[in-house]
């Protein structure tokens, strides 16, 4: 090992050692005492709010699913927008290191999780009554701009729900490190699979298919919910799930040092220079930038060519949300203490060579511009991309969190 290195890595697990003397004992008056001394049960009245946190975000990132159907057929959108809609909306999660910077640095009422969290589900929950009163009256930017800011306030809740799932993770043991995380991830992208399950049944209706789609059991339906009366039904449910989070437990955060937007930027500092850093980097942007491009171009066939109705479209986000589960889970109970570079080196050969299947599409050789074969394709390519991604997300979480004591996440 290179000696830069490991005097690195010492200087983390010290910063992790001094954190977990840091932090003192389990629930008591909204604080948790004993830390040494039990992992707390995270299905319990008094920690379940952060599992309906994840799932939570999990249905609203599930709805992602809804967008390119909505941004083509309602609001009739040119391809590159629709194609990018996504990406627009989801921004704010390029963002999550700023706002765990800003979370740190301000601690309301004492706590550093929990005021953050319900601020961020306040607000919403605004904007999603917004939409539900006026989603069918706004044009395309406003509609796009709206669920953008959704997602950053949703990021306001999320990056102190990740933080705190790895600062309970820090009370597991070394074998069992990381369950609470990777639960946390397989209820979030459960949800994404309602979310899918919502698009598939209740959105197949005429006002939310392309114009003229027949009305068929195999094709459009004619029931269905309005785009209102779609976020009118999230807005419920998020309500519901957000309710336990008012009752959520934090750790006792007295003896945690508080770190100032100095001392945060040159702990980002020594984390960049970090050799590991930098491979995760490459490799996060690297595919990224290739999964990305080439996502672009099937939305336009998908949408454009082929005309998926959105019951095909949430069948899509089903399958591709269940393949991810069931990844997490089974590298959450075979693969969490293995070597990930195999998982890794597996994964993206794998969806590297179904993604060339998508060629046969294109061509559409022996008549493979099908809605059901492109379905298919996207199940293998984007559930086995996100698989591959699952290690390094999960150790580079570990990691910022060592780095940076807990606080930068």
């Amino acid at each position: 090992m290179n000696p830069l290195n490991a005097a690195s890595e010492a200087v983390v697990l010290s910063n992790v050692d001094e954190h977990r003397k840091g932090l003192s004992s389990l629930v008591k008056d909204g604080h948790v005492k004993s830390i040494d001394s039990v992992v707390p049960d995270m299905w319990s009245w008094d920690f379940i709010g952060l599992y309906c946190q994840y799932a939570a975000v999990g249905l609203l990132y599930g709805t992602s699913g809804a967008l390119t159907p909505f941004c083509f057929y309602h609001f009739e959108g040119a391809g590159n927008v629709c194609s990018n809609s996504r990406n627009i909306v989801n921004f704010a999660w390029n963002l999550k290191i700023f706002y765990a910077i800003g979370c740190d640095s301000f601690r309301p009422f004492g706590m550093r999780r929990k005021p953050y969290m319900i601020a961020g589900w306040i607000g919403v929950l605004i904007l999603l009554l917004v939409l539900t009163i006026s989603a069918d009256k706004i044009n395309l930017s406003s509609w796009l701009v709206l669920l953008m800011f959704v997602q950053i306030f949703v990021m306001l809740s999320d990056v102190p729900g990740d933080g705190y799932s790895v600062e309970l993770g820090q009370l597991e043991s070394i074998e069992q490190r990381g369950q609470i995380l990777a639960t946390g991830q397989r209820v979030r992208f459960f949800f994404c699979i309602v979310a899918g399950v919502i698009q598939t049944f209740l959105l197949n209706g005429p006002t939310t298919n392309s114009s003229g789609c027949t009305i068929a059991w195999d094709q459009c339906w004619s029931w269905g919910l309005t785009i209102n009366g779609y976020y009118g039904l999230i807005f419920a449910m998020v309500f519901t799930l957000t309710i336990p989070i008012l009752w959520l437990k934090e750790l006792d955060c007295t003896n945690v040092p508080r770190h100032t937007l100095s001392e945060s930027l040159h702990s980002l500092w020594f984390l960049l220079k970090n050799l590991t850093t930098f491979y995760l980097l490459i490799y996060v942007i690297g595919i990224q930038a290739l999964t990305n491009f080439t996502s672009n171009v099937n939305v336009y066939v998908q949408y454009s060519i082929i005309k998926l109705t959105s019951f095909q479209a949430g069948i899509d986000t089903i399958t591709t949300y269940s393949s991810l589960v069931l990844a997490i889970w089974l590298f959450q109970k075979y693969m969490i203490n293995r070597n990930w570079r195999i998982t890794q080196y597996c994964s993206v050969f794998l969806a590297a060579g179904l993604g060339l299947v998508w060629i046969t599409t294109y061509y559409n050789v022996a008549g493979l511009m099908n809605p059901w074969f492109t379905i298919f394709i996207d199940l293998d390519t984007v559930g086995t991309v996100q698989y591959s991604a699952v290690p390094p997300v999960c150790y580079g979480r570990v990691f910022l969190t060592r780095s940076m004591l807990l606080y930068i996440h």
